[in-house]
């Protein structure tokens, strides 16, 4: 039984509707990306000139120093103490 006429250019339509769509679609996503790109980097250097004209500094992360000295007291998870329930 072969499919009608009708109901394969039915098909073919909404196949081609659907792929028109998609592109579409995409080009949409690549303009948005481009756009917020665009505002990110206008972003960055408006606040740039912001922090120039401020006079303040950009400061980085130093380092975290290492605890070299212990506690002053003991506690029992140290082992400094006996286990009471032994």
């Amino acid at each position: 039984m072969d499919t009608p006429i009708r109901i394969q250019q039915d098909m073919h339509f909404l196949k081609e509707s659907w792929d028109t769509l998609a592109d579409k679609e995409g080009d949409e996503i690549d303009a948005i990306l481009i756009h917020e790109r665009n505002i990110d980097s206008l972003i960055q250097r408006e606040d740039q000139r912001n922090i120039e004209e401020l006079g303040f500094k950009i400061v980085t992360n130093r380092k975290k120093r290492q605890k070299t000295q212990k506690s002053s007291y003991a506690t029992r998870s140290k082992g400094d103490y006996p286990n009471p329930f032994r």
